[in-house]
């Protein structure tokens, strides 16, 4: 006989299971509940179980759970005072955990020996005492090493959102000589597998802060060559795997080196292809988002922004399913990136339709996002010659980049420029627009504007609008050449 939480245990998932939406109050019509403590002790018992079925389900994908799991059982032997047993269980669970580069958990373990060892006559030799103390120590500096990495790599990425990229030479000395310390006398061969990962993820995060792409690219593709010398290690991570790739694309896609960006976007699409169904749901949103905006980013860096179009209704359908789960900034890069190809084709309309998401945000993860968009947005509706609107585009523009941090010279050329095209007559447009063209020119070759003229291609649409061509036309035409 099932006792009655036991049903009510199963009619709540069989109900949940079944609803779009959820109605409390009709929830506890149906189960027949009073009071709202409860549902709350039922939803908490269902919650548990359904995370408990999840443990079971990828305890054969996830080494870490199993290693736990025999840590778990050396507790429980060790609680009912079977030494010997918990010692041996610990052995097999820290052969899995040096195996497979499981560094914390290899601390773990070696410490919960010593605690054994310490406190009961085991009989174990000098030898093995030994063993052990080194063995903690040498854990202990690797994981040490990891902690001062990650927690570099995470400095370094909210120095990012917070400021953005240097923006001059001096900045970029000074951040330089700063954290100089953090790599030196680092003899790399020495490293384990995750150290090494998490010292090339921090590398990357400084350099590309420097703006330093080329040295990027380099310590990308180390981290990418890592992995590939050691395949199984990617099961073990198969997140920090397609970041990697992800790195070195992004590097590829700054410095404008198309056979990188394609090599390593093939290897991206094989690796989803082959495990697409074992990746787990973060995962295979990561795999998404990598993969779209590689295809995005191949179409603006080869030229082909006609053939990108082909590519936007699955990206689109691709948004609407992982939406609730895509963090608003990558959600608002790659509407961004579908507006530009929508204004790179002719399509000002279909433009000013995506950048509305990321205009009526109440917030944004950083500046550069939302002025480009008002800039662009600027852009289309000049296209659209929607001339009554221009004045008010370029004021909210202006307000944000005069309170940004991040504002540049290609930022309040825009500004400067497009106030002049906003009242000049038709007669004086195309004065307008060389003049604007002229002021262009040199600021494209200034390599700390490289990563503006990437998300707003400005010379282009001036010489699209001077051709009376689509920037898609020309730039398929200045590929050819």
């Amino acid at each position: 006989m099932q006792k009655e939480g036991e049903v009510k245990f199963f009619q709540l998932f069989a109900i949940l299971e079944k609803w779009d939406t959820y109605d409390e109050a009709q929830l506890r019509k149906q189960l027949k509940i009073k009071t709202p403590h409860q549902l709350s002790n039922l939803k908490r018992n269902l919650y548990q179980h359904i995370l408990t079925s999840l443990r079971l389900i990828r305890i054969k994908q996830d080494l870490d759970i199993q290693i736990r799991e025999l840590i778990n059982y050396a507790q429980i032997l060790y609680g009912r005072g079977l030494y010997l047993q918990a010692l041996r269980i610990l052995d097999k669970a820290k052969t899995k955990a040096r195996d497979h580069h499981q560094d914390l958990l290899h601390l773990e373990i070696v410490e919960f020996e010593k605690r054994i060892e310490s406190r009961h006559i085991t009989r174990s030799t000098t030898k093995r005492m030994s063993g052990l103390i080194e063995e903690a120590s040498k854990r202990a500096k690797v994981n040490s090493n990891i902690v001062e990495w990650s927690n570099l790599k995470l400095e370094l990425q909210r120095s990012f959102i917070n400021n953005g990229h240097v923006r001059n030479r001096k900045a970029q000395e000074e951040i330089a000589i700063d954290y100089a310390y953090c790599f030196s006398s680092v003899e790399v061969s020495d490293l384990t597998f995750f150290e090494k990962v998490h010292y090339h993820q921090s590398q990357y995060w400084l350099h590309y802060l420097l703006l330093d792409m080329e040295k990027c690219r380099e310590v990308a593709n180390e981290w990418v060559v890592l992995y590939r010398k050691a395949p199984k290690e990617i099961d073990e991570d198969v997140d920090s795997y397609l970041h990697a790739l992800h790195s070195l694309m992004i590097a590829a896609y700054y410095l404008s080196d198309l056979p990188t960006f394609s090599a390593t976007r093939d290897q991206l699409e094989t690796f989803v292809r082959q495990r697409g169904k074992s990746l787990n749901e973060n995962s295979r949103i990561l795999a998404f988002l990598y993969t779209q905006l590689a295809k995005i980013n191949h179409c603006f860096i080869s030229g082909d922004l006609k053939k990108s179009l082909l590519l936007l209704p699955k990206i689109d359908a691709g948004i609407k399913k992982f939406q609730s789960l895509l963090d608003p900034h990558k959600v608002h890069l790659l509407y961004y990136k579908i507006a530009a190809i929508h204004l790179a084709n002719g399509q000002p309309d279909l433009c000013v339709h995506y950048l509305q998401p990321i205009i009526n945000a109440g917030s944004h993860l950083r500046d550069d996002i939302i002025i480009y968009a008002r800039l662009l947005l600027f852009m289309a509706h000049y296209e659209m010659n929607n001339l009554e609107v221009l004045e008010y585009l370029l004021a909210s523009a202006g307000r944000l980049i005069q309170k940004s941090k991040e504002r540049n010279r290609l930022q309040k050329l825009c500004l400067r420029h497009f106030k002049k095209l906003s009242t000049a007559g038709t007669y004086d447009r195309e004065k307008r627009l060389r003049e604007f063209r002229a002021e262009l020119l040199p600021l494209e070759s200034a390599p700390f504007l490289r990563r503006a003229f990437l998300y707003l291609n400005v010379p282009l649409w001036v010489e699209s609008l001077l051709a009376k061509k689509t920037m898609a036309e020309l730039s398929l035409k200045k590929q050819s050449v």
